[in-house]
């Protein structure tokens, strides 16, 4: 099961740039949660909540101050900044009883190719998945051993079992991982000016050792 957090939600109301701006550097960033046949709902979260979420995926509760429910969704997107990577906006989905969702899952590696005795090394191509299923049976993170892998073996996203309430959306094919051997890059002969300045070093450093 996905760990759930409670994020203090604040209720938004058109705004300015201006205002919008103001308000992040006060450390409040605007969100839209979405719903499935509903309208969606604008509001501002913490910043330090967004800067202490949980790792991969999770669910949120959205505790609205006016509301005896919280909103229970997860986070679908976090729009940064181009530069100083400053998170912007950030969007919801909520969960609805029932209903499915769509949502991108981790896929780890795990287990040590037997292939890293021979030079080689993982070189992995597919790190998240994207589902179908039910909100209850939301998982945290999908895995796929590859110890068996030797060099030049690979692992298919078709290998990859799932339980029958969940369904693959995308990638539906294509390698996950490879235990691939590095290619060593010839030496690259020196030019006529190289040698050159290392003649010129060397002579300097003679001079100098006769002074």
């Amino acid at each position: 099961m996905l760990e759930t957090v409670k994020w203090e939600a604040i209720p938004r109301e058109d705004m300015t740039k201006g205002q919008l701006k103001d308000n992040r550097e006060n450390g409040m960033i605007p969100a839209v949660v979405s719903s499935r046949g509903k309208e969606s709902t604008s509001l501002f979260v913490k910043l330090s909540d967004l800067q202490r979420r949980p790792y991969g995926n999770f669910i949120v509760d959205l505790v609205f101050p006016d509301k005896k429910e919280p909103i229970n969704c997860f986070l679908k997107n976090i729009q940064f900044s181009h530069v100083g990577y400053k998170i912007l906006h950030v969007d919801f989905q909520e969960l609805t009883k029932g209903q499915e969702v769509d949502i991108e899952i981790p896929l780890r590696l795990t287990g040590e190719p037997v292939g890293l005795d021979k030079g080689g090394i993982v070189n992995q191509l597919i790190d998240s998945i994207m589902i179908r299923t039910l909100p209850r049976h939301l998982p945290e993170k999908f895995e796929m051993d590859i110890s068996h892998l030797d060099v030049n073996d690979s692992i298919d996203i078709t290998e990859l079992e799932l339980p029958e309430e969940i369904t693959l959306l995308d990638p539906t094919e294509g390698t996950v991982a490879s235990i691939i051997v590095p290619k060593e890059e010839p030496l690259e002969p020196e030019t006529e000016e190289e040698e050159e300045l290392e003649e010129e070093e060397a002579e300097t450093e003679e001079s100098s050792e006769e002074k």
